[in-house]
């Protein structure tokens, strides 16, 4: 058994691979840190990481500290070839003192194995299966401790969970034949729309190519300076057109990056080890990931978001630093799709002017600064894809509003997403001409430009945590909040501005609000329930939208709302902020108030509610995710989100019924109100209005000009009593087959 300290140190590496596994890089990053950490940790030169091939057992050299190969061409061993052969064949461990002597061995060429005498491969398993093998080499001749091979297996045993799901397939899809066969992924839906493409692939956040150290400090330490200063450079140049194409809310997301630039823990952790001896490109990786980690392990999720700044810098860093060192020549990206695991606000600002489509990205980060950008900006985004399938070339369709991926696509899908002849849109109908009113979602002051842009008949949908999100600090200040909401509602003079409150907690979590860092926050103190525990916040924000609506028509609107008594201590801070606003003389209009059904319970049985507002709100979202028990965002089980499920389309059916005996209207709001396919069914039924993206709202105008409440309304007795959502898609296009294929934009 290992001793005391051997276990400590088995710990200790177990802890720094599962670091990687937290930080959510690309998967050539993944298996470069997890060999780089291995050999630091058992003090070997060389450690590297094979993995199985799929159909055969034979392996493919993944990732080495000390071997050299080409990572898109990697030797090979078929099955029980050499001495990792024998590891996977037998899956067990082999250790041998002097490998070149073992009747197994056979030769790498031209990766410079020879230098390496000694020989310990353990296997890597998964869900019990052989899916790789681990080894580690040393120059000298050396017999392995029983000790160190139980390291070295308990370590393969963390390495198996961290590369579930990788093969060599995914690490090296550029090496594979030309035929390449139609894929569809579902990841998360980030930004609406739809885009088509050729992949133009990033395969690592932290560039993995060529540095050539000069292997002196005061050298090494010039380099970094002068990366510094140019990263500043290059910076402020990108802050500044952010502030012009979009905004200062937008700008000020970069902030973080400009104090990392600064002196401070992170330069100084980098220059420290230079002055040690190590050189400026591998410090400036290892650094940044160090730090990442250490991001990643706080508790307040805006700040772990903050994570991905510190990668971005980074790479800032080593683009400047590898200048004038041997690069790949740079791709042409006219009409392609980005892809990358990590997506930043560069990739997103800089995408129009290079003519990127779309954007899809590994990570799920629904909220990042990333996404809330290209949502702005109208670009078509999916999260949560697996991004190692994708090769440079692929032609690619990205779906936004759906969050699917379609990769080399059959004749029949490209043509059902072959975007429209024209680039430009003007409505073709007037919008008292539609069945239903068309309103705009936004979340920062950009989004207003772009609803009024789209024809959008006023604000739906206000998100007023965003702007919370993005400075922190800025809705605890009644100003600030009042010219928020006062330029909404000045650029829609004509139709209603809906100001939802604080819908925080959940999937948006905001740490200096919550008392308590629940288990499930899903189910726990957001929205409501979060305001009403810190009701000054609550008064601050009803005070500064009662004040906006002196300058046009507001709508208030509560999140989550699940009780009577809730309802009734929110209308009571309503009246209460009224009321001192009177008492103070201070302007103010009157609003009307309504509920965001966003939970079954309220659907099923919202009539009392319904009675004492004035309108009722769909999340769909939501309802959706809490009906299917599902969390959207997962990466691993956002497929089961489903919503066009009979079972949401019932709730929907009871929100409505109930809301219009009320003489109360119903607005839906959500990425259902996107999706061209599902415009019969919510006319069927009886949805009074849509609150949807800007960018989305010409697609769904168009859509609408052919449809009519009476042609969709005989179909909801087959759709409430289809099986599955599925079923439900069938039978919408049978009915309606342009609806399948219409809308869809270049991105």
């Amino acid at each position: 058994m290992p001793n005391r300290q051997q276990l400590i140190d088995a710990l200790a590496t177990l802890e720094r691979v599962g670091r990687v596994a937290a930080a959510g890089v690309d998967a050539r990053t993944t298996v470069d840190e997890i060999v780089r950490v291995v050999a630091e940790q058992m003090g070997t030169p060389l450690c590297s990481l094979y993995l199985t091939e799929p159909g055969s057992r034979g392996v493919v050299l993944a990732a080495s500290t000390a071997l050299r190969f080409n990572p898109h061409a990697p030797p090979r061993l078929g099955p029980g070839e050499g001495l990792v052969g024998l590891v996977v064949e037998k899956g067990q461990a082999v250790a041998v003192a002097e490998a070149e002597r073992h009747p197994r061995f056979k030769f790498l060429p031209k990766t410079g194995e020879e230098r390496f005498v000694s020989f310990l491969g353990v296997p890597v398993v998964q869900g019990g299966e052989v899916a790789g093998c681990l080894v580690v080499q040393t120059e000298q001749a050396r017999t392995f401790e029983e000790q160190e091979i139980q390291l070295l297996q308990t370590v393969a045993h963390q390495v198996g969970g961290l590369v579930e799901g990788l093969n060599s397939t995914a690490l090296i899809a550029a090496s594979g034949g030309s035929e390449r066969r139609e894929l569809r992924l579902v990841g998360v839906a980030a930004a609406p729309g739809v885009a088509v493409g050729r992949a133009v692939v990033e395969r690592g956040l932290l560039p993995l190519h060529a540095y050539q150290a000069s292997g002196e400090p005061e050298v090494e330490l010039v380099r970094l300076d002068v990366a510094v200063a140019a990263a500043r450079g290059d910076l402020d140049r990108v802050i500044a057109r952010l502030r012009e194409a979009v905004g200062e809310e937008e700008a000020a997301l970069l902030e973080m990056q400009r104090l990392l630039l600064t002196k401070g823990s992170f330069l100084n952790a980098i220059e420290a080890r230079i002055t040690a001896g190590a050189n400026a490109y591998r410090t400036i990786r290892e650094v940044a990931l160090d730090h990442y980690h250490t991001f990643l392990r706080l508790p307040d999720p805006y700040i772990r978001q903050r994570g991905g700044d510190v990668l971005e810098v980074a790479r800032r860093l080593l683009e400047t630093l590898c200048k004038g060192q041997p690069e790949p020549a740079a791709e042409t990206t006219t009409g392609t799709i980005r892809v990358a695991n990590q997506i930043s606000v560069t990739d997103v600002l800089d995408a129009p002017e290079q003519g990127v489509r779309g954007v899809v990205q590994g990570a799920t980060t629904p909220d990042s600064h990333a996404v809330l950008l290209a949502r702005t900006l109208g670009l078509p985004m999916v999260t949560g894809i697996e991004v190692g399938a994708i090769r440079r070339g692929d032609r690619l369709i990205v779906d936004g509003t759906t969050g699917t991926l379609y990769l080399n696509p059959s004749p029949a899908v490209a043509a059902a997403h072959r975007p429209p002849v024209s680039t430009t849109w003007s409505p073709n109908v007037p919008a008292t001409a539609l069945p239903v009113r068309l309103r705009a979602n936004v979340s920062v002051g950009r989004d207003l430009e772009l609803a009024a842009a789209h024809g959008a008949m006023g604000i739906g949908l206000y998100r007023t945590e965003y702007a919370m999100l993005t400075h922190r600090d800025a809705l605890y200040a009644e100003e600030e909040q009042l010219a928020l909401y006062r330029a909404a509602v000045e650029r829609f003079p004509d139709y209603p501005t809906t100001l939802r409150t604080l819908d925080l907690g959940g999937d948006k979590p905001f740490l200096r609000l919550l008392p308590v860092q629940e288990a499930n926050p899903l189910l726990g103190l957001r929205a409501v329930r979060l305001t009403l525990h810190r009701k000054q916040v609550l008064i601050t924000q009803l005070r500064a939208m009662l004040r906006a609506a002196a300058f046009g028509p507001v709508r208030i609107l509560f999140p989550m709302v699940t009780t009577l008594e809730e309802l009734d201590a929110l209308l009571a801070e309503v009246a209460a902020a009224r009321a001192a606003l009177v008492a103070e003389g201070v302007d103010h209009g009157p609003v009307e108030v309504g509920v965001m059904v966003e939970v079954p319970v309220v659907a099923r049985a919202g009539g009392p509610l319904f009675e004492r507002v004035d309108f009722v709100a769909i999340g769909s979202n939501d309802l959706t995710q809490y009906a299917l028990a599902v969390d959207r965002q997962s990466a691993t089980v956002g497929h089961l989100y489903q919503p066009l499920h009979p079972a949401v389309l019932l709730l929907i059916q009871d929100t409505v019924a109930a809301a219009h005996a009320a003489g109360k209207q119903v607005c839906l709001c959500g990425e259902l109100a996107a999706w061209p396919l599902a415009l019969p069914a919510l006319l069927a039924l009886a949805i009074d209005e849509l609150s949807l993206a800007p960018p989305a709202i010409p697609r769904i105008w168009d859509a609408l000009v052919d449809l009519t409440r009476a042609a969709c309304a005989p179909l909801l007795p087959d759709l409430l009593a289809a099986a599955s959502q599925d079923a439900v898609i069938q039978i919408l296009e049978h009915h309606f087959p342009h609806l399948a294929s219409h809308g869809a934009d270049e991105g």
